[in-house]
């Protein structure tokens, strides 16, 4: 007969003292071991007020740790538990003090494994030793979290942060940050691991930063200089950085650059580049990527010497197919890119490689993504990790694809946005940028310039009977919902893992049109106002919905893959083109007799207004300041005028001119003065043309890293 071993019982929560696991409703939870050990510390003294330093001493009985190691894994637990530190269910916090387990623990004796009988848990010693020898390093109060994560490296912490499991599969990533103002961007980890270099700034203002983790030391190696970055990457060995720039307010390429990290003059190694580079191994040769976006040359891969010397294109695709990223592979003889199109939101973007030998190009096996940012090979594996995302408006995650086999198996949750990845040389410390975005729709009262932010969105169109229609954010995916204009009477109209966005009200204010990729690419989609009724409109080309003519009998749409002007006649389902040439920016009058779009004239921005019938221009103007960029353009629902939002991005100021479509000056109709970090996006109309509503807000970047991480892989299946 099995002998019997204690399991503890807390609300949903079984903890397996034989197996070492936790399981909640019978599944188990992913949970590092001195997460573990804390947790059944916290179940032998629930109800008492546990000291820090008790704490300490019990989980890491060998080792001197830091306070933040404590705050660290009282962190994670808490996580593994879906618990709250305000009003938590568990672990409470002890202001100045410590913790207490709040939970009513039992025990439960279950069937044990047919060996040698274990202790109970009143024998069992809590803790698992640690191994003896290793110290953290002692900070002073305060220090960043880095020091942290050195400690966590330093004190055998290597296990608990692991990602591999029992079936040798990638497991979920924990990150921490290293920096937390929403102001970091392009993370780079040096090959030796001790360093990282990112870019610190505002709209305004850009400069170089390295950081030292072991010493947590910050040192400016580039200041502010009207500079806007596009990449980084250290040399292999270490001692120089290769960077791409280009003028804050400049409308060009950025330039390719290196430069000791010690400082010293900065070297211009290629020109009319995009903002990643790679660098193979053995330092012999550089990766960069041109896109000049012309029909037969849209986007191009090339590689040169280390000092820009022999560049040669080695990938070229055509409109509209670009190319995102790219990397050497860890012996130098092949770059693996990723390249497709993102126009019409379907999921085409793959990853390919040319043989720097044979230069020939072949697809890689693995899933294909709306778009794939960032590309790193793990050292000593057979994967590389990839940062990517499904929709247009998911959630960009971290991915590892494992190259024999084609399988992509996703390292994040959905609750973050990745940007860039970098892995040190021995694949223990990885780098990444985390995005997060901050967007909430602000809605002026009539006949007052003042604004109230009424809740998150991404886009947005008002009914007739004032509730707005916006995209939401809130399930990681694009989704409609709608609500009143005060953000109260919340109501989702769609739910599904597609991207759902772009919403228009129809004429009578009864049914929503929005765009979906639910059939794999844009399609415009119907639906009654509260969701139900769903109706694909597009099937032809797709896109994104513009207008509807208030008779109802036609629906102006702008084509996702070609970016034109397209009518739907809605009584027999036919498509047409309207106007078929290529325009980023259409906009369409409320009658649906004319169109706007912006255009270069005499070499000056300006705004073209077309005939819909006949798609002759009728009449063009520039914009009211040279030195602004148009943002949107929206009809005044009077059809007499149009709106325009422009940004001064020297001066952190965004305008809404307003101008009488056919005649007239421009008038300043409203000024803003941003945050340097904040960005108006979309101005929308009310139906009667009382009042206004524009989404302002900024993508929040900051850098993460996750150290002693396992990123060594079975090399061979």
């Amino acid at each position: 007969m099995a002998p019997e071993t204690e399991n503890i019982i807390f609300g949903r929560f079984v903890v397996d003292l034989y197996e070492r696991k936790l399981f909640s409703d019978g599944v188990a939870v992913p949970i590092s071991p001195k997460s573990y050990d804390l947790l059944l510390y916290f179940a032998e003294n629930s109800g008492e007020i546990l000291e820090k330093a008790r704490l300490m001493d019990a989980v890491w009985p060998d080792s001197f740790v830091e306070e933040g190691n404590l705050s660290f894994t009282v962190g994670q637990l808490r996580k593994a538990l879906g618990d709250n530190i305000q009003s938590p269910l568990y672990i409470e916090t002890i202001p100045r003090r410590g913790y207490r387990f709040i939970a009513p623990v039992e025990r439960q004796s279950s069937a044990g494994p047919q060996t040698e009988p274990t202790e109970h848990l009143e024998q069992a010693p809590a803790i698992a030793p640690a191994p003896a020898g290793r110290r953290t390093f002692a900070v002073a109060g305060g220090a960043m979290l880095v020091i942290v994560v050195i400690a966590l490296f330093t004190s055998g912490w290597l296990a608990s942060l692991s990602w591999r499991t029992e079936a040798d599969q990638p497991a979920k990533l924990d990150f921490l940050d290293l920096t937390t103002n929403g102001s970091a961007y392009h993370a780079e980890i040096s090959p030796d691991g001790k360093s990282i270099v990112y870019v610190s700034g505002t709209g305004k203002s850009y400069s170089l930063w390295l950081r030292q983790l072991e010493t947590d030391n910050h040192v400016e190696i580039m200041p502010a200089a009207g500079l806007i970055f596009g990449g980084l990457r250290f040399s292999p060995e270490g001692d120089y950085l290769y960077y791409t720039s280009l003028p804050i307010g400049r409308d060009q390429q950025f330039n390719l650059y290196r430069m000791s990290i010690f400082g010293g003059v900065p070297k211009e190694i290629a020109r009319e580049v995009q903002g990643r580079v790679s660098i193979s191994n053995d330092g012999s040769r550089i990766a960069f990527i041109r896109c000049y976006y012309k029909a037969d040359d849209f986007c191009s891969l090339w590689i040169a010497n280390p000092d820009g010397e022999a560049q040669e294109q080695i990938a070229l695709r055509p409109d509209p197919y670009r190319i995102g990223s790219m990397a050497f592979d860890p012996n130098g003889s092949r770059v693996v890119f990723a390249a497709g199109q993102s126009e019409n939101a379907s999921r085409e973007f793959a990853l390919y490689e040319v043989d720097l030998a044979t230069r020939k190009e072949r697809e890689l096996p693995s899933e294909k993504f709306f778009n794939i940012r960032d590309i790193e090979f793990v050292p000593e594996t057979d994967g590389l990790l990839i940062t990517a995302g499904r929709n247009a408006l998911d959630h960009s995650q971290i991915w590892y694809v494992d190259e024999p086999t084609g399988k992509t198996t996703p390292l994040t949750n959905e609750s973050s946005t990745y940007s860039t990845i970098s892995i040190d040389r021995s694949g223990a410390t990885l780098v990444a940028t985390r995005v997060v975005g901050d967007f909430k729709l602000n809605v002026m009262s009539p006949g007052s310039r003042d604004a109230t932010v009424v809740g998150a969105a991404r886009s947005a169109a008002f009914t007739r009977d004032g509730r707005i229609v916006f995209t939401s954010m809130e399930s990681a995916n694009g989704e409609i919902w709608s609500m009143s204009a005060d953000g109260t009477e919340l109501r989702q109209l769609t739910n599904h893992r597609a991207e759902d966005a772009r919403a228009i009200v129809w004429p009578e204010g009864d049914r929503v049109l929005f765009m979906s990729n639910r059939t794999g690419e844009a399609h415009v989609w119907m639906m009654n106002m509260d969701g139900t009724g769903l109706e694909q409109i597009t099937r032809q080309q797709g896109g994104f919905p513009l207008r509807v003519t208030p008779d109802g009998r036609s629906l102006f749409y702008h084509s996702g893959i070609g970016r034109t002007l397209r009518r739907v006649d809605m009584a027999t389902g036919k498509e047409f083109d309207v106007i078929a040439e290529r325009h980023n920016m259409l906009e369409v009058s409320h009658d649906g007799s004319l169109a706007a779009h912006p255009e270069k004239n005499a070499g000056a921005a300006a705004v073209n207004i077309r005939s819909t019938e006949t798609g002759a221009s009728l009449t063009s103007f520039h914009l009211p300041n040279t030195a602004g960029r148009l943002i949107d353009l929206k009809w005044h629902p009077d059809g007499k005028h149009i709106d325009m939002l422009i940004r001064y991005s020297a001066t952190s100021r965004a305008e809404i001119w307003r101008k009488e479509v056919f005649g007239g000056e421009p008038k300043l109709f409203q000024e803003f003065v941003e945050d340097p970090r904040d960005l108006i996006t979309i101005i929308v109309h009310t139906p009667d043309g009382s009042s206004l509503a524009f989404i302002r807000g900024r993508w929040k970047s900051d850098a993460v890293v996750a150290i002693g991480v396992e990123l060594k892989q079975v090399r061979s299946r």
